[in-house]
């Protein structure tokens, strides 16, 4: 199983280059992964020109839906709030040097409560 990655602007021929790969790719499974806005699209092309090939159109929302399917979700287990103080203060230790702004305020006792707040309140919006 390998990953390719075709990216560009727009109208660069990424559709073009992935359509030449499906040619060659004859009974090979593929993914197609595409964003969603496209998907149908590419389904319809996908049919009308390589019905002979195995291949799934999924924009990312489809593909996750299909790992869950087949793995499970994660379950939901959340991280309490001393465990997430820890583990902001662990990444605050690793950046110790690249910190040029925050040098000081980083030390003090409760800067990482002061992030995890932060991060929390950004989450909700």
């Amino acid at each position: 199983m390998s990953l390719q990655i075709i990216y560009g602007r727009a109208g660069s021929g990424k559709t073009t280059a992935c359509f030449n790969l499906l040619k060659e790719l004859l009974n090979t499974e593929v993914l197609f992964i595409v964003p969603e806005q496209i998907s149908l699209r590419t389904e319809t092309e996908i049919i009308n020109n390589f019905a002979e090939n195995k291949v799934d159109v999924l924009s990312f929302e489809r593909l996750a839906q299909r790992v869950f399917a087949q793995v499970g979700p994660v379950g939901n287990q959340y991280m309490d709030t001393a465990l997430k103080h820890m583990l902001v203060q662990r990444i605050l230790m690793a950046l110790d040097r690249k910190l040029l702004y925050l040098s000081s305020a980083h030390q003090t006792e409760d800067f990482s409560g002061v992030l995890v707040e932060t991060i929390n309140e950004l989450k909700r919006y």
